[in-house]
């Protein structure tokens, strides 16, 4: 898949939100739905145990993290280092509709 910088528009950083966090299986925060994809090794940061949303006091403590910190960084800053779940939903340009929104054109 090309990365073509000038279609990036990661929706989970991106306002008006059109995707927010999601949580797996294994009782974790993700930035979104589409992030679980193993696959993409650029997630494991945000798999580590103690960002299971049992082991924190409040969500806050996830999203705050020095590992989440660093994956926003990436995507906002150096999006080519960006997963590839990200580009194939965020970075097609594509004219996909989510909640009945175009959010490309």
């Amino acid at each position: 898949m090309k990365k073509d910088i000038s279609n990036w528009y990661p929706l989970c950083v991106e306002k008006p939100r059109g995707k927010f966090v999601g949580h797996n299986a294994t009782g974790h925060l993700l930035p979104c739905c589409w992030c679980e994809n193993k696959d993409d090794p650029e997630f494991d940061p945000l798999l580590q145990d103690h960002l299971k949303i049992e082991n924190v006091d409040g969500i806050d403590e996830i999203i705050l993290s020095n590992e989440w910190l660093e994956f926003v960084r990436i995507l906002v800053e150096d999006p080519l280092k960006a997963p590839k779940s990200c580009w194939k939903y965020c970075g097609k340009g594509k004219g996909f509709k989510i909640k009945g929104q175009e959010l490309y054109k």
